[in-house]
């Protein structure tokens, strides 16, 4: 893997002693800081509803982390910023560059399209699969760029100026990882990892999928395993609550749909490897979305119903069912 995630967990366990507890403090503090993240995100963007709802569901809902010899056990559930894992490193950041993706997107600003692109740089030099999470802001910030007013030069050339920012600045948050380890270090860290990630995808990762071991996962495992995190009642409603986003709130709902169903769909087609934990990575945007999607159907429900008691209490009641996660967590 790249070194970013290894090198914060090491400098946690330099100044603190070579614990547990020292070695999961990156992967705690990225569940904090993402849960705070969401929570100013959406306050703002969306409703004040909607912040708490998508933090509170980012820090509870839980993940497949293993899974036990005995397939009868089934998959082991946990809370994933429980371990040192890079994932919760890179989901923090990859969430992080489409928040500011999304800044970009509403403002057209250089800065913002600057600081998306590093903070993706970042997090694909934490672990590789965080580009197909944060290539969404890159993508829909250049395509805002273009349909801002002006002449078809002058957009054309904001367009591509931006984007081009964007991506020199993942290449720079890609370099900072680096370069503690120096040129040949990092030519050779690089070499040798994408070496190692090649060959599992040729030789096969034995993994668990719907109860069957396999050394080359179906294209469908990683939603598989997003199901066996959640369960069938808690899946149900988060995607209802997706749909009702895409519906009522397109724009970003559509932005952070592309951010976890991109990753959900091509990574294992494109790499050949698929691992339980994976699905962490894109967890930020997933239930980002869930949470837009709850809290625009409760406000649909509640205008419709005249925006008196009876439209209250339908409104809590749908976002009722989007807190059912936590609810079966118990």
């Amino acid at each position: 893997h790249p070194p970013l995630g290894k090198e914060l967990i090491g400098a946690a366990q330099a100044a603190l002693g070579p614990t547990l507890t020292a070695a999961r403090l990156p992967a705690a503090a990225a569940a904090l800081a993402g849960g705070l993240l969401l929570w100013l995100w959406l306050s703002r963007a969306v409703a004040p509803a909607a912040g708490p709802l998508a933090a509170l569901l980012w820090w509870s809902l839980p993940s497949v982390v293993a899974f036990p010899e005995a397939l009868p056990a089934g998959p082991e559930l946990s809370l994933p910023t429980r371990y040192a894992l890079l994932d919760p490193l890179a989901g923090f950041l990859a969430l992080a560059a489409l928040a500011v993706g999304w800044w970009w997107v509403r403002s057209g600003r250089w800065v913002a399209a600057a600081g998306s692109g590093l903070l993706l740089g970042l997090a694909v030099a934490t672990k590789l699969p965080a580009g197909l999470v944060g290539v969404v802001a890159g993508v829909a910030g250049t395509a805002a760029a273009l349909r801002r007013p002006g002449g078809v030069a002058r957009r054309l050339g904001r367009a591509g100026g931006q984007g081009a920012t964007w991506a020199v600045a993942g290449l720079g948050g890609v370099a900072l990882a680096y370069a503690p380890m120096g040129r040949d270090g990092a030519v050779a860290s690089w070499s040798a990892g994408w070496r190692i990630q090649r060959d599992p995808g040729g030789g096969g990762h034995l993994v668990i999928v719907a109860g069957q071991r396999t050394f080359h996962p179906p294209w469908w495992a990683l939603g598989w395993w997003q199901y066996a995190s959640w369960g069938a009642a808690v899946t149900t409603a988060a995607a209802l609550a997706v749909v009702a986003g895409l519906a009522l709130r397109p724009g970003l709902a559509g932005y952070l749909t592309a951010a976890w169903l991109l990753p959900l769909a091509l990574l294992v087609p494109v790499s050949g490897l698929a691992l339980p934990h994976y699905p962490v990575i894109w967890r930020g945007p997933l239930v980002a979305a869930v949470a837009v999607g709850a809290v625009a159907a409760a406000g649909w429900i509640r205008a419709r119903a005249g925006g008196g008691a009876a439209g209250r209490r339908l409104a809590v009641a749908v976002l009722a069912v989007a807190l059912a996660p936590v609810g079966l967590l118990a």
